[in-house]
C-alpha cells in the first residue's frame, strides 16, 4: 500500500513539474532573408518577447543582438557594421509616455491635416448606429482627442501620437492610434497600431532605434506589451 501511494506520489509530482515546465516552454521565431540567410531570432514566452534576439544583415553578419524581459528591451544591446565591425553599444532605458487632453495649435495641424478620412469614418458610423435626436432636433456628435508630441527620430522636430475617441474608434481591447510625422509643410501618418485600453496608460517609449526610430511599445490587457517599430 505505502509502495502504490509513493508511486502514485511520484508520478503526480512529475505530471505537475512537466506541466510548469511546459507552460514557461520558450517559443522561437525567425524570419529569412529572400537569399535564404536568416534575419532575425527571438525568443518569446507567453506570447511577449522575452530573452535573446539577434538580427543578421542579408551578407549575413551581424547586424544587432539584445535582450527583452516582459516585452520590454532589457540590458545591453549591441550593433555592428555590415563587415563586421562593432558599430555602438547601449543600455536599453524606457521612460513613461502620458497622453493628455488639452492639444495644441502643432498637434491640432497635424490631425487636421492627416486625420480627415479617421474623422469622416466615425462621422458616418454615428450617423448608421449611435446618433440621438435631443429635444432641439440636433445631431450630439462628440470626439476626443488625447495626444503625445515627442521626438521619435532625434531630429529635433516632434512627432505627434493622436488618438481619436469617438463612435466606432475604440472598443473593449482598446482604441486605434496614429502616428504622424511633419515634412516640410506636409504632415504624414507613418505608423499605426491599435492597444492601450486604458488611454493614457501603458506607454513607453524606449532609447534604442529601431529603422531610425525610437521604438515605441504599448500594453494591452490581453498579450501585455507589445513593439511597435517605424516605419
Amino acid at each position: 500500500m505505502n509502495k502504490q501511494l509513493t508511486i502514485l506520489l511520484s508520478l503526480t509530482f512529475l505530471f505537475l513539474f512537466s506541466s510548469s515546465v511546459y507552460s514557461e516552454e520558450i517559443e522561437v521565431k525567425r524570419e529569412y532573408w529572400g537569399n535564404g540567410k536568416l534575419k532575425s531570432e527571438t525568443h518569446y514566452k507567453d506570447g511577449m518577447k522575452e530573452g535573446l534576439r539577434i538580427k543578421w544583415y542579408e551578407n549575413g553578419k551581424k547586424k544587432s543582438e539584445g535582450n527583452f524581459k516582459n516585452g520590454l528591451q532589457h540590458g545591453l544591446w549591441i550593433w555592428w557594421n555590415k563587415n563586421g565591425t562593432k558599430k555602438i553599444s547601449k543600455k536599453a532605458v524606457l521612460k513613461n509616455l502620458a497622453f493628455k487632453k488639452e492639444v495644441n495649435s502643432y498637434e491640432t495641424e497635424a490631425i487636421a491635416s492627416e486625420m480627415k478620412n479617421d474623422l469622416k469614418v466615425s462621422f458616418e458610423i454615428y450617423i448608421d448606429h449611435y446618433f440621438s435626436i435631443s429635444e432641439e432636433g440636433s445631431l450630439e456628435f462628440k470626439l476626443e482627442f488625447k495626444t503625445i508630441s515627442v521626438d521619435l527620430n532625434d531630429d529635433g522636430i516632434d512627432e505627434v501620437i493622436v488618438v481619436t475617441i469617438g463612435p466606432g474608434l475604440c472598443g473593449s481591447g482598446g482604441c486605434g492610434y496614429s502616428i504622424l510625422q511633419k515634412f516640410e509643410d506636409n504632415w504624414k501618418q507613418i505608423g499605426s497600431f491599435f492597444g492601450a485600453p486604458i488611454v493614457g496608460h501603458g506607454f513607453k517609449l524606449s532609447n534604442i532605434k529601431e529603422n531610425g526610430y525610437f521604438t515605441i511599445f504599448s500594453k494591452n490587457k490581453y498579450s501585455g506589451y507589445s513593439e511597435l517599430n517605424l516605419p
